[in-house]
């Protein structure tokens, strides 16, 4: 009975780790910002930039268990920076596939599929 309870337990620590810890953790890894200098962007092109609507066509947001409604330092975008971007049309699409190694010369089904994984 204790080796069925210790591998019950060793199963269930497993499944919460593979769901609760390893996507969180792809997240952070993969939707990193690599600078956080602020570019010097002039007065006339911030005042062009709050006249324009601005469309966003592609956010994969959705793959991710994130509140879009905080402010996070990692990812594509969340409701607070589209609002300070001045972000008046978000496209949410659906991720289908896609491979690490794929690229725009050498995309194809040869690779493997990496969201599958998550």
């Amino acid at each position: 009975m204790n080796y069925l309870s210790f591998g019950l337990t060793a199963i269930i620590i497993l499944i919460i780790a593979f769901f609760g810890i390893l996507p969180p953790f792809i997240d952070w890894q993969s939707n990193r910002v690599l600078s956080s200098e602020k570019a010097k962007i002039s007065d006339q092109a911030t005042n062009l930039h709050k006249k324009l609507f601005i469309g966003d066509w592609h956010a994969d947001s959705t793959l991710w268990s994130r509140d879009l409604s905080l402010r996070y330092s990692r990812g594509h975008l969340d409701i607070p920076r589209m609002q300070q971007g001045n972000i008046a049309l978000q496209m949410f699409t659906s991720v289908t596939s896609a491979s690490s190694r794929s690229g725009y010369t050498n995309n194809g089904e040869k690779f493997r599929d990496d969201i599958t994984l998550l």
